[in-house]
């Protein structure tokens, strides 16, 4: 009798476990999205105004704002290894744009970008000395590839699709006006050794400044 009990137990726990799984895969099946993408933003991390007749370092902050959307049809997700808003492998190229500089630094690679993360780089400008005066827009170029979608399907399956993507971003500059002074027509008058005479000479200002007081 007491057998008969155990099995008739056994078969019970047996059906259970069978109904359990038969409830639990239909919950687990079904699919996840998470979509989205990089919002990246450019910025300088030093003052924007710009010197006739010099070389500067011009710090660029490079900022990822991109926000996830995600739609889930069952209760059992996994992470992602890739998120749909992180710029991965990102290179940036500073271009003079309509400004009458040089760029003499190369593009640089500034690696993965994810939401949230602020990423530096700089780069070498020169200011020619006879560079107009004015307000200028400079261009960051950023090129990456990033996941638009990711897409979950079945308990353990995540499919990536990678894009490419290449955006420009305004960097607004200021080349600032100056005062350029240049010696001309230069003679000189009663001069001889032992002696007093006059040395007489015209500057020019060939800057787009007014030199004030100037002695």
């Amino acid at each position: 009798m007491r057998r008969f009990w155990l099995q008739r137990d056994l078969v019970i726990f047996v059906i259970f476990c069978t109904g359990m799984c038969l409830c639990t895969i239909p919950c687990l099946a079904g699919y996840t999205y998470y979509s989205g993408g990089p919002d990246l933003f450019v910025s300088l991390g030093a003052g924007n105004e710009l010197v006739p007749g010099t070389t500067v370092d011009l710090p660029l902050v490079l900022q990822n704002k991109g926000t996830i959307t995600m739609e889930s049809y069952n209760v059992y997700t996994l992470q992602p290894e890739y998120l749909p808003t992180t710029a991965k492998f990102a290179t940036v190229q500073l271009v003079p744009g309509d400004a009458p500089v040089r760029v003499k630094s190369n593009p640089q690679i500034v690696g993965d970008i994810a939401s949230g993360m602020v990423v530096p780089a700089e780069f070498i400008v020169e200011v020619p000395q006879d560079a107009t005066a004015g307000r200028y827009t400079m261009q960051a170029i950023v090129t990456y590839r990033y996941v638009p979608r990711v897409e979950q399907e079945a308990l353990g399956t995540v499919q990536y699709t990678f894009k490419d993507a290449n955006i420009s971003l305004p960097v607004p500059v200021v080349i600032r006006p100056v005062v350029i002074l240049s010696v001309e027509d230069v003679f000189s008058t009663f001069l001889h050794a032992g002696g007093e005479g006059y040395v007489t000479f015209t500057i020019r200002n060939t800057g787009q400044d007014t030199g004030n007081r100037t002695s």
